[in-house]
């Protein structure tokens, strides 16, 4: 090859086959968990890009996440992120109603309900198992194993939380973007997602209204509560120093 030729390297279809290669396997290291992990956040970010969008549906990245959750593997829940669709141009749309004409919905809502949740690899924090004293022993546990067990009990929460507010949100998109006119009975199979067994969908949702409603008052009376703590320890530092001068 000449000096000044070039090769032209395909990020999105690059990043897309190394995910696929965990599509049906767990990690087996904390170093793959890493990568998979990283790689996930990567194609996350590049989805603010409409351009970026546009090559993610034609190297059919959708079906590949679907597929990943399909599996209920740790790259479903880490790839979950990435059909986060909130953007406002047209592209978003697009890729909402291909995620549908892909079979996405039968996916997301049992996600969206607590169920077939994709498990973390055994090699992450979150996929660990507990430590436990042995049995018919006064043996206890460490302060050591404690503290594993925390950090372990700590990452399943976060895995769980992410995925909660991932699909929240994506089943947000959904709704804003299908429309009566999305092509393949878009609108038409969402709109009996919500409608079939009993309406059970719809019990979900106000189940979350309710949930992060109370967390919001919680957070919201924290926070002035701590400022009316401040503000008190202020004045009092000012008393006190008003009381020094005298």
């Amino acid at each position: 090859k000449g000096k000044n030729a070039t090769t032209k390297i395909d990020g999105m279809e690059l990043i897309l086959q190394t995910i696929a290669s965990w599509r049906k396997k767990q990690p087996s290291t904390e170093d793959e968990c890493e990568i998979l992990e990283n790689l996930c956040l990567t194609l996350a970010s590049c989805m603010f890009s409409p351009q970026n969008v546009e090559q993610f549906l034609e190297a059919q990245g959708p079906e590949l996440v679907l597929r990943c959750l399909k599996e209920r593997v740790h790259a479903g829940g880490a790839a979950l992120k990435v059909i986060d669709f909130m953007g406002s141009d047209p592209i978003y749309k697009k890729a909402c109603e291909q995620m549908v004409e892909a079979g996405g919905l039968k996916y997301i809502f049992p996600i969206f309900m607590g169920r077939s949740i994709p498990k973390p690899a055994p090699c992450s924090d979150a996929g660990k198992k507990k430590l436990v004293a042995s049995s018919g022993t006064n043996t206890a546990l460490t302060p050591q194993q404690q503290k594993a067990n925390k950090k372990i009990q700590h990452a399943r929460k976060e895995w769980l939380q992410g995925l909660e507010d991932t699909i929240i949100r994506i089943v947000y998109s959904l709704t804003r973007h299908i429309h009566p006119d999305s092509p393949n009975d878009a609108f038409e199979r969402l709109l009996v997602k919500f409608l079939e067994a009993d309406c059970e969908k719809c019990d979900r949702l106000v189940e979350l209204c309710l949930k992060y409603d109370e967390k919001s008052r919680t957070a919201e009376y924290n926070f002035y509560r701590t400022t009316e703590e401040d503000d008190l320890e202020d004045q009092e530092g000012s008393a006190v120093e008003l009381a020094a001068l005298n």
